[in-house]
Formats: C-alpha cells, sequence, structure tokens
C-alpha cells in the first residue's frame, strides 16, 4: 500500500492506493476506485475493501472525501454532495496518469452512502466501465424521508433555516450526532435497532474508531442532501427489496437523529465540541 494524494480543485485529496501480490510497474492493471460511507474515512470499511479487492488483483484506490479524514477542501466535514460525486472524477483523473493502470479497466466501488455517490457519478463519467455497492444508500432520499412522516422535509429546512438565523445572530454553532456517541448512549437511548446497534459497536469503539477524523458536516449542507438524487426515477437501487431493506436499516439512526432535530427546535439541545473520534457519529448544523 502507497499513501498518496490527488487534486480536486485546489485542494488535496488524501487517498491510500492498495496494489496486487506481486506488483510489477511495468505491467497494466484493472483499477477500482473505492468510496467510504457517509462521513467516514479511508482507513474504515472502504479501506478494508480495498485491500482485499487489491488481494483479487486489482489497483484499488480508498480516498478521504473532500473536507473529510485527511483531505483538503473549503471548510471542514461537509457531507456535500456536489463535491463527493466531484471525488470521483478527481479519482479517474489520478489513475490514467499512472502508467501500470488500464484506463479502460477502471471501476467503482461505493459503501453505503459512497455506493450512493458511486452510481451518481457513474452515470456521467464514462471512465467508469463498472460500478458496484455496497448496501447503497441514497442519501438524498434519506435526509428527505427522515423520520418517514408525511412532513420530515419540511420540518427539517424549518429547523435548518431557524439554526442559521440564530447563528447569524451570533449562537454558537450546534453539533448533534448520527448515532449516539457510545455504547453507553446508545443503551441511554433505548434504541435497540440491530444496525445502530452494531454502528455504535463499530464507529464508537477501538474496532473502528479512527483518532483525529470525526464525522461530521455542516448544517447547511444538510440543506443540499435534501436535494440530491442518487439514482434514476428516485429509486434507492436497481432492486427494490435492497430500497426497502436500506430503509428499515436506516430507520433505527433516522428516529435518533429526529429526535435531536426536534430538541433543536424546542431550544432543549446542549452545544457540543466537535468529537475528533472518528466515529461515525457527528452532525454539524448550520
Amino acid at each position: 500500500m502507497k499513501t498518496v494524494s490527488f487534486k480536486h480543485k485546489t485542494w488535496d485529496v488524501a487517498a491510500d492506493l492498495h496494489f496486487p501480490p506481486d506488483f510489477d510497474e511495468t505491467k497494466s492493471y484493472p483499477a477500482i476506485v473505492v468510496a467510504h460511507p457517509i462521513s467516514s474515512c479511508k482507513e474504515q470499511t472502504s479501506g478494508v475493501h480495498a485491500a482485499r479487492l487489491a488481494e483479487l488483483g486489482y489497483v484499488a484506490l480508498a480516498f478521504d472525501a473532500s473536507t473529510q479524514g485527511a483531505s483538503g477542501g473549503p471548510g471542514r466535514y461537509l457531507e456535500d454532495p456536489a463535491l463527493r460525486v466531484e471525488d470521483f472524477r478527481c479519482a479517474a483523473d489520478y489513475l490514467v496518469t499512472l502508467p501500470y493502470v488500464d484506463a479502460d479497466r477502471i471501476g467503482v466501488l461505493g459503501i453505503c452512502g459512497g455506493g450512493g455517490y458511486a452510481v451518481n457519478a457513474a452515470m456521467t463519467e464514462r471512465r467508469f466501465k463498472a460500478v458496484a455497492t455496497i448496501v447503497a444508500a441514497n442519501y438524498g432520499r434519506l435526509c428527505r424521508e427522515g423520520n418517514m412522516t408525511p412532513d420530515a422535509a419540511i420540518t427539517a429546512m424549518e429547523a435548518i433555516s431557524a439554526q442559521r438565523t440564530a447563528e447569524a445572530r451570533g449562537a454558537e454553532t450546534a453539533i448533534t450526532s448520527y448515532i449516539p456517541r457510545s455504547v453507553a448512549d446508545l443503551k441511554a437511548t433505548g434504541i435497540t435497532d440491530v444496525d445502530v446497534s452494531e454502528a455504535v459497536d463499530y464507529y464508537t469503539t477501538p474496532r473502528g474508531q479512527k483518532a483525529r477524523l470525526a464525522q461530521q458536516s455542516e448544517r447547511d449542507q444538510h440543506r443540499r442532501r435534501l436535494q440530491l438524487g442518487c439514482f434514476p426515477h428516485g429509486r434507492s437501487a436497481a432492486d427494490p427489496a435492497l430500497a426497502d431493506h436500506h430503509r428499515r436499516r436506516s430507520a433505527g439512526g433516522l428516529r435518533f437523529l429526529s429526535r435531536r432535530v426536534r430538541a433543536l427546535r424546542q431550544g432543549a439541545f446542549r452545544e457540543e465540541e466537535p468529537d475528533d473520534r472518528a466515529g461515525g457519529d457527528a452532525l454539524r448544523h448550520v
């Protein structure tokens, strides 16, 4: 493995390049761009899959999304769909400059939210000859559905607008979480959903937690995510069963997040400092 970087506009995107066994620079290899979940980092799930793909004979590029992890960008910890999708194109720009990468055999793999972005990027980036996803999530749709109530999107936008007004008048930036910040916090919420429990077990414990890589994003970016459609016709995947599965999978975490949004609207929210433990959990509201 080699740590590298590539350009996205004026900043550097941090990445790890994984090589096949007995790698030979004089040969030509197929390559795969591997994208991490929402507000994750290349050392977590995407790095695991990139390493396995390399074992199978691919050159695999796992990168930190712009403004996240060790990557640069305009601000920090933004989950901005436009930036996320453009990252894929910039990754392709980088791969085609490598003499040992076959430019006609570049694919893309996205995990969770990264899967939604991967599909969106592949719709127009013709250098990607194959696209695969793992539990792909249309993050825009998930944000619009929220806690599954009819007015979820409007409620979220009202909360965003109210918070922006408060901060324009001098209030502190509000921080909330995608998931409980610890196993103890999870128990306090009373949530027993298996996917939320497993996310807490992975992202907030030494098993998957990475120092310095807080997972958070600005509330203003949430407004943009509400407008995102990763898949044609608003479908979360080609297979409706996968869409239904991910809806059920996300429900527990969304219920947790919706509680925090309600608390914010009611003025009962506790301001928190950004948590620099990577864990998959902080969401900054702007």
